[in-house]
């Protein structure tokens, strides 16, 4: 037995790939509406937990420091801190949690800035993302770190 294929089909057809092309469009195809694009400036704090003291010393202000392992972020080192670095311990008899000074160690946070672009989803550096919580990679001429993103601000230029 031959299948008819007859008007109605060919309407059927033509009516699913308008619609899946329209979805398609709409997906991939369409920029998002109100998305707002500015250059400005952005300065992100980097923390680099429990160096030792000669470390600490290391980072000087206008160092060039890239961020990144495959894409990078160049930057300039605009404030160091110091901190003692401090670890929660728990008292299981007690059932209580204390903080406590590690020796000889120290929370170093590094703040760098650069020209970046805002936008309403995501602040980027040299088109890569700056995200509060995420591994930082950190390379300069005479040091070199690896931490996470604590910090993310931008100033409009």
């Amino acid at each position: 037995m031959k299948a008819k294929f007859n008007i109605m089909d060919g309407l059927i057809i033509l009516v699913l790939v308008l619609a899946i092309a329209l979805g398609g469009y709409l997906l991939f195809g369409m920029k998002k509406s109100g998305e707002i694009s500015q250059n400005t400036k952005v300065s992100v704090t980097v923390e680099l937990k429990a160096k030792d003291a000669e470390f600490s010393k290391l980072p000087q202000i206008g160092d060039k420091v890239s961020i990144g392992v495959k894409e990078k972020m160049q930057t300039v080192v605009t404030e160091v801190e110091a901190l003692p670095a401090k670890t929660i311990g728990y008292d299981t008899v007690n059932g209580i949690a204390m903080e406590s000074e590690v020796p000889n160690k120290y929370d170093v946070l590094i703040t760098v800035e650069a020209d970046g672009v805002e936008t309403n989803e995501k602040v980027t550096i040299d088109n890569v993302a700056a995200r509060v919580g995420e591994e930082a990679a950190m390379k300069s001429k005479n040091w070199a770190g690896l931490g996470y993103i604590v910090a993310v601000d931008t100033e409009q230029k």
